[in-house]
């Protein structure tokens, strides 16, 4: 990821961002700036504290939605999608895919 480019994981947080903070800008005009939480802001200063700057760009663990199906069944899912059409159609829709087969 080049220097100023946004990433979704870390809620558009770049390193002049980062750069920013350590040069004193406040949590709030950073938040207003970013359109974010000021809230997020304090959390990422206080990571980079507490773990330094790297542990601001990968997930946490425990963060973010539970799985509702294990690896091998998004496997199956992405391969079938992939990999096969309905009968009759070019391609799936996601209705088709929730659609239980009997």
């Amino acid at each position: 990821m080049g220097v100023g480019a946004r990433d979704s994981s870390t809620g558009g947080l770049t390193l002049p961002d980062c750069l920013a903070a350590v040069a004193g800008e406040e949590n709030g005009a950073i938040a207003d700036r970013l359109g974010i939480n000021r809230h997020t802001v304090a959390l990422w200063r206080k990571r980079v504290r507490t773990s330094g700057i790297n542990p601001v760009w990968e997930i946490a663990p425990g963060r973010g939605r539970k799985p509702h199906y294990d690896q091998v069944k998004r496997d199956a899912i992405i391969n079938a999608t992939l990999q096969t059409k309905p009968k009759g159609m070019t391609h799936w829709s996601c209705r088709l895919m929730a659609k239980p087969r009997r």
